[in-house]
């Protein structure tokens, strides 16, 4: 617990900007990798954060995408929000509007993610009723599938 903490904190660091930029900048991110392969969801989201920024890393939304995914179907608030912008603007993944009302949708119940409501509805303007009823299916499916594996 005490390693996946300090690689958690430390990968903040990291990506923020604020922690070694030389020969430890290489044994920082394997730190993150590592506690993100254990698992970890804060790890996971700060490695899509890398990948998806290019800090640290060669840019690459499609890992970004990859690790913010592990993380979103943990119940991280923060990479489902990330998630949605990634399909919303065909970052990493195809452009898919009914995919991103899915995952707007997840977070736009927590309180610290409210810009998620307003992107949802943005979308929701565009969608056909067909489109829509998709949308709002994947949801829920997206929502079972989250809270199932919180129950593990």
């Amino acid at each position: 617990m005490t390693c996946r903490l300090y690689a958690v904190c430390l990968s903040l660091v990291v990506i923020a900007g604020c922690g070694p930029t030389d020969e430890n900048a290489e044994s920082n991110f394997e730190l993150t990798r590592k506690a993100a392969e254990q698992g970890d969801a804060d790890a996971q989201s700060n490695l899509a954060f890398a990948y998806s920024s290019g800090r640290g890393v060669p840019e690459d939304d499609a890992e970004a995408v990859k690790w913010w995914l592990k993380a979103a179907e943990q119940g991280h608030a923060t990479a489902q929000t990330n998630l949605g912008v990634m399909y919303d603007i065909g970052a990493g993944v195809p452009e898919d509007d009914v995919e991103a009302y899915a995952w707007y949708s997840v977070v736009a119940t927590d309180v610290e993610q409210r810009g998620a409501v307003n992107k949802r509805d943005e979308i929701k303007r565009g969608l056909t009723p067909d489109q829509l009823t998709a949308a709002q299916k994947r949801a829920a499916e997206l929502f079972n599938q989250i809270n199932a594996n919180k129950a593990k």
